[in-house]
């Protein structure tokens, strides 16, 4: 009975997604002139597959959220997409975003 019970939890795991956490959410989207005297933090790429969340719409999401999430970790402000890939039928979703810190 405890094996049905760690496979449901494993399985409920695996099918969800990545939420934007309250410090990605405070990140400004910008584009190059917007962040030209901002310091640089470093570029992130996600990939999640429609497997791990259970629809292409919500990996896409959750590789969204996992790079603004990541941004915000680096002590990013600003933020410019430079990936959006969105799943295909048997395909991952993938996101790449640049990080900086504007401002003092």
């Amino acid at each position: 009975m405890k094996y049905v019970f760690l496979f449901t939890g494993l399985l409920l795991g695996a099918c969800s997604s990545t939420q934007m956490n309250s410090q990605a959410a405070g990140l400004t989207e910008a584009d190059e002139s917007m962040v030209s005297k901002c310091q640089f933090l470093g570029t992130t790429m996600e990939t999640v597959s429609a497997w791990e969340t259970g629809t292409t719409g919500s990996s896409f999401e959750s590789a969204k959220a996992k790079a603004l999430n990541s941004a915000a970790a680096k002590g990013g402000t600003h933020y410019i997409w430079m990936q959006l890939d969105r799943a295909g039928a048997d395909g991952p979703s993938t996101v790449t975003v640049k990080a900086y810190t504007c401002g003092s």
